[in-house]
């Protein structure tokens, strides 16, 4: 009977009794067959999640050499081996000699990974995969944008020509790998990694996300007499400050980077329609799930 509905659907939107209906019929039909079952819905819904951040974040790895290379050769073409103006790096010239650097890069990069882990562990300890569901699509789609960003326009490290090459501990442009590649990848994205800062993006993610995951009424409330933004979108906003300033210390990244990822993010999590992508992507996600956390009914206009 469940197959005789299915296609009668297919036929109703045009679709032929062929080999892609069979397809859409089978998907159709496991899908509806794991949301039967609880644990296979929620082991469905969290292989998914972790298909798009694994394929994003490898994808962003690989691309990131194309950046590395085209700023390696043009510094070197025309013998520009600092860092752009910038009035908050400009402030502290000799930053990047400090012996400390090395420890604020390390606490930069911590910063935002901690959080997002600490988010779906407790996101999964509360049987919210909704809200796991989307943190892990937020990070994957600014992994994707981040990558493209990067890759249409270069930007000179904010690190220097020096610092990039012994970040990729190469000699010269000639020793850096080109174009789309598998080969000494780093997960934390090329020296030139500029335009909008991707530490900036996970702190905001992570700490939005697990206040989301606390449930707690008051945190969606908003900080003007009930309107404006939440109060959970102003502490992350906080937690991001914060976060630029161990980037801009390390000369990890220029001011405008972290301007950018403070302005774009909030901006896409909030959206009613960014709700609605989240459940569309995951299709072991059902309405009950759905109620549970930040993806409610309520909150993606369904009345």
């Amino acid at each position: 009977m469940r197959n005789q509905n299915v296609q009668a659907c297919l036929l109703d939107l045009g679709c032929p009794p062929s080999k892609t209906c069979r397809v859409r019929e089978l998907w159709t039909g496991l899908c509806s067959c794991l949301r039967s079952n609880a644990f296979a819905r929620g082991v469905g819904a969290t292989m998914v999640m972790l298909s798009y951040i694994t394929i994003s974040s490898f994808l962003y790895a690989c691309a990131s050499h194309n950046a590395n290379k085209i700023y390696l050769e043009w510094a070197e073409k025309h013998h520009v081996y600092g860092h752009l103006p910038d009035m908050l790096l400009d402030l502290h010239p000799n930053l990047p000699k400090i012996q400390n650097v090395e420890l604020l890069v390390r606490i930069s990069d911590l910063v935002p990974t901690t959080m997002i882990c600490i988010c779906l562990v407790l996101s999964f300890a509360k049987r919210d995969l909704a809200n796991a569901n989307a943190l892990t699509i937020a990070q994957s789609i600014m992994y994707l944008l981040n990558m493209v960003a990067e890759n249409i326009t270069v930007l000179p490290s904010s690190y220097g020509y020096r610092h990039c090459l012994a970040y990729l501990q190469i000699n010269n442009s000639s020793d850096a790998v080109g174009g789309f590649s598998l080969s000494n990848t780093k997960l934390s994205g090329s020296c030139a990694a500029m335009i909008w800062s991707g530490h900036t993006v996970g702190t905001i993610l992570g700490i939005y996300y697990l206040l989301s995951a606390l449930r707690v009424r008051r945190l969606d409330a908003g900080i003007f007499c009930g309107g404006g933004p939440s109060l959970k979108v102003v502490i992350a906003l906080m937690g991001s400050i914060c976060e630029a300033s161990l980037l801009l210390g390390s000369a990890g990244h220029y001011s405008i980077d972290c301007f950018l990822s403070m302005l774009i993010t909030p901006l896409i999590v909030t959206h009613p329609s960014f709700s609605r992508l989240c459940f569309w992507a995951n299709p072991f996600l059902t309405p009950p799930e759905m109620g549970k956390g930040l993806l409610s009914d309520a909150s993606i206009g369904v009345v």
